[in-house]
């Protein structure tokens, strides 16, 4: 079946505007455009947290130590450590370098969206869906983020793609290329493996096709073939990666779903959840009236490619009680497609037009939320002792697993102070096991030893009350300051007089 021959928009659409070809052009440049801006402002700014460490670790590794973290320890996000590793040999591991690999995976994504929505659908809720994309401040983050969720996203979208020109076209190639780039896509992220979960549901809704199920299944055997290293790595280390993840409870899944919305808030979330809601129902109506023909196709690609995905990665959280919003980062492009389709739904036109604005208000919102955030302020932390610190100071860092944090933000010709603890034997790798923390010999010892000590402390992920180290400390010295930086705090010891 050609493009030519796909289903014609259904009842439930709005009459579409005759847009000239260098009209079409210029409004997606434009959104492009956005997207690259947005997703380069202060794209250096902010200090890398503990997952972007991982990364640039990882990308500096000597080659057999990176293959047997790959094959080992970290296979599942294992394409991008890949794809960093020859990114960092070309420009270093600069927060700014780093991250610009994800904003180009962003930017692509945006793009790609398009594409997908137009063959779906038409022009304006093509250019609608990649606008609302490029302003949701979740998917910015992580175009701002030296991680692999950016990467899958935009494999996620590809695959979509891939499979509605598989199904439509009927031509093996597009299957093979299918499998393929949901094979990398879970080499990226394991849970891309939801992804053509939504396209098998969304397959019964085509009309008269071919080898139905055959080619599909055949296809995502290899993917999952190709998915083996990601399979290994997660059987063989499960549990050891989610211990230290809040518990799952209904309200943070509230607080996921207002985030995946763009965290604009309130009523950024209810607006996008109705949107939801009436993308749904339209494609139920469509379904409904059209029974026999291809007219429900679009709308179970988009809908259930959303829905599909999303409920799975909800029910795997529930299953190890657990959740993250970064898990639910590879379904945002899906998510907004059915927000530009729900939006289209609104009657009259000025309804419309209000919607829009006031999603595309609230998102900005988001946006502005997320320039003004950081994560965890390592670069300031481990600053501060460097440049008020003495080579003669001692320096604690009380959870050791941070190290390569330590490590990214200390110039070896600092004058300041060296790590005590963890010691230089100290390996980091494999990560998330065997939690250490430094004992109170330990700290008598560098009591003994030093007249300052610098006293590094992560409010994320504490391995030790603060207040046991404090009690130790406080026989020999006294707590002269606390420097407190987002998500880190730094305590200064000087022995007592």
């Amino acid at each position: 079946m050609s493009q030519a021959t796909l289903p014609a928009r259904t009842t439930t659409d709005a009459p579409s505007t005759d847009w000239s070809r260098s009209t079409r052009l210029l409004v997606l440049g434009g959104i492009l455009l956005l997207a690259f801006a947005l997703f380069m402002v202060d794209l250096g700014g902010k200090s890398i947290w503990f997952d972007e460490s991982i990364t640039a670790a990882i990308a500096r590794q000597p080659t057999h130590t990176f293959l047997h973290t790959i094959f080992n320890d970290e296979a599942n996000m294992g394409l991008y450590y890949v794809i960093m590793r020859g990114w960092a040999a070309i420009g270093g591991i600069g927060a700014t370098w780093m991250r610009f690999l994800s904003a180009i995976f962003g930017v692509a994504g945006v793009a790609m969206l398009y594409c997908l929505a137009k063959r779906l659908f038409d022009f304006e809720r093509a250019a609608l869906a990649a606008l609302l994309l490029a302003l949701n401040g979740f998917y910015l983050q992580f175009a701002q983020e030296a991680r692999s969720y950016e990467l899958t996203a935009l494999l996620g979208i590809i695959s979509t793609y891939l499979f509605v020109r598989a199904v439509d076209d009927d031509g093996w190639s597009w299957w093979v290329l299918y499998a393929i780039t949901i094979g990398l896509a879970i080499n990226a992220h394991l849970f891309a493996l939801t992804i053509p979960f939504g396209h098998l549901a969304a397959l019964p809704f085509r009309g008269s096709v071919r080898d139905r199920w055959r080619r599909p299944v055949v296809s995502l055997g290899g993917a999952f073939v190709l998915g083996l290293p990601a399979f290994k790595v997660a059987l063989e280390r499960r549990n050891t990666q989610v211990w230290w993840n809040p518990p799952l409870t209904l309200g943070r899944v509230r607080s996921v779903f207002a985030a995946a919305a763009g965290g604009g808030g309130i009523v950024l979330a209810l607006s996008v959840a109705g949107c939801i809601a009436l993308a749904a129902w339209a494609g139920w109506r469509v379904w409904r009236t059209h029974r026999s023909g291809d007219d429900a196709w679009p709308w179970a690609i988009a809908v259930l490619g959303y829905a599909v995905p999303t409920l799975l990665i909800l029910a795997l959280c529930a299953a190890e009680k657990i959740i993250q919003i970064r898990y639910f980062s590879i379904t945002l492009p899906q998510l907004a497609l059915v927000v530009s389709l729900g939006l289209w739904q609104l009657r009259p036109r000025k309804l419309f037009a209000a919607g829009v604005v006031v999603v595309v208000l609230f998102s900005c919102l988001g946006v502005a939320r997320w320039y003004r955030a950081n994560k965890e302020d390592w670069r300031d932390a481990v600053g501060i002792t460097q440049t008020r610190g003495t080579a003669s100071d001692g320096l604690i860092l009380v959870d050791p697993y941070r190290v390569k944090l330590v490590d990214y933000y200390r110039h070896p010709d600092s004058r300041g102070p060296a790590l005590d603890y963890p010691p230089s034997s100290f390996n980091a790798w494999p990560l998330y096991r065997n939690h250490q923390w430094v004992g109170d010999a330990k700290l008598a010892r560098l009591a003994e030893d030093h007249d300052t000590i610098w006293v590094l402390n992560s409010a994320v992920d504490p391995l030790r009350d603060t207040k046991a180290i404090r009690r130790e400390l406080a026989r020999t010295h006294e707590l002269v300051k606390t420097y407190r930086y987002t998500s880190v705090s730094v305590d200064e010891w000087r022995r007592k007089s």
